[in-house]
């Protein structure tokens, strides 16, 4: 039988086989959990988490709240249909400093989500919209987070062994031992191009080759 797990029980793998039982480490497995598996879900890319939400800009006002996106991946206005230009922060800011507002042509996020606020968050958009514009926003969409009250989901069901294999990756990220990170980052790589090869002709829709180093989140403090 493939191996499952559940949220108490990966919690508890996780203490046995990091062995550290500090009180910051211990506090932090919930995030841990969560954070790996939105590394699984965005290494694994299908297309059933893709979805489209909708939004409505406000005059004048250069933020739009970030949906609960794991990841957006363009964002259109309504009238036009053609997808705005993703640029940074920074860029953003500079266009709109000093211009008049107009209809936006750039995007950008201002505040990343969160496992622990899962709507915070802003994109900030250039030219600042002069008018109500409609938005559509495309990307992938989170999973529910795993907590004691909601234990399992698709990836505790179907994806638990590269689950483990991730959450121990942020652990290791956490507790700032980078040599374990890069060692295991090799692992979780080999075991999603498996995973993936064994979905080929299954009729699952897969996307492209995921870049799997850039999702762990190694400032966890």
């Amino acid at each position: 039988m493939s191996y499952v797990t559940n949220y108490n029980a990966l919690i508890g793998e996780l203490q046995s086989f990091v062995e550290d039982d500090t009180a910051e480490f211990i506090a932090e497995l919930p995030n841990i959990v969560n954070r790996a598996v939105d590394m699984v879900q965005m290494a694994l890319d299908f297309a059933q988490w893709r979805t489209t939400v909708t939004a409505s800009t406000g005059v004048n006002v250069a933020t739009l709240a970030r949906p609960a996106l794991l990841r957006i991946e363009s964002v259109f206005l309504t009238v036009t249909g053609v997808p705005l230009e993703q640029r940074s922060y920074q860029y953003c800011q500079m266009m709109s400093a000093g211009a008049s507002p107009g209809q936006p042509r750039y995007w950008a996020e201002k505040d990343v989500l969160t496992n622990t606020s899962p709507n915070a968050g802003e994109l900030l958009l250039s030219p600042t919209p002069s008018q109500v514009y409609a938005v559509e926003l495309a990307g992938l969409q989170r999973l529910a987070a795993l907590s004691a009250g909601n234990p399992t989901n698709w990836v505790t069901d179907n994806a638990a062994d590269l689950l483990f294999t991730a959450a121990l990756i942020q652990s290791e990220a956490f507790l700032q031992a980078p040599e374990r990170v890069q060692s295991m980052l090799q692992l979780f790589e080999s075991q999603v191009a498996q995973f993936r090869n064994r979905l080929q002709g299954t009729g699952v829709e897969l996307y492209q080759t995921p870049r799997v180093a850039a999702q762990v989140n190694a400032g966890a403090s």
